[in-house]
C-alpha cells in the first residue's frame, strides 16, 4: 500500500501542481505528503525535530487510533509504521480541519471510493481536490 500511495502522490503532483502552487491552503494540505511519500525527507525532518515530522507522525497516529476512519486509512497507517514511520499524537497542535482534509486527500489517493463515499468525510468549505 505504501508504494501505491507514493505513485498516487506523484500522479497528483503531476496533475495538480499549478493549483497546489497557487493555493496556500493546498500547499498546507500537501506539505506533509512529501514526507509520507519520501522516507528520506521524513528522516531529515525527524532528525531536525521539524514541525513537518510531527505533522506526519500525527496523521499516522490519527489513522491508527481514530475508530471513525475507514479501514483503508488504518491499513495505510500500519503500512507506514512498517516502513519505519512514527505515530505520535499531537492533538491541539494541528488544525482539526486541516488534518481531516489531509486524511480525506490520502483516502482519495489510496482508494477508488473517495468520491463514492462522501459519508466518510462530510463536505466542508475549502479547495480540497478530488481524484
Amino acid at each position: 500500500m505504501y508504494q501505491f500511495f507514493q505513485q498516487c502522490f506523484q500522479q497528483y503532483l503531476s496533475l495538480y501542481s499549478e493549483e497546489i502552487a497557487e493555493d496556500e491552503h493546498l500547499l498546507t494540505l500537501f506539505a506533509p505528503f512529501y514526507g509520507l511519500a519520501n522516507p528520506k525527507n521524513y528522516e531529515t525532518w525527524k532528525l531536525s525535530s521539524d514541525i513537518r515530522y510531527f505533522e506526519v507522525s500525527h496523521l499516522i497516529y490519527c489513522m491508527l487510533h481514530d475508530d471513525t476512519l475507514p479501514e483503508e486509512l488504518k491499513e495505510f497507517g500500519k503500512s507506514l509504521q512498517e516502513q519505519g514511520y512514527d505515530a505520535i499524537g499531537a492533538s491541539g497542535t494541528f488544525s482539526e480541519e486541516t488534518v481531516t482534509d489531509q486524511l480525506k486527500l490520502i483516502y482519495t489517493m489510496i482508494t477508488k471510493n473517495g468520491k463514492t463515499r462522501p459519508d466518510l468525510f462530510p463536505p466542508q468549505d475549502g479547495p480540497v481536490l478530488d481524484s
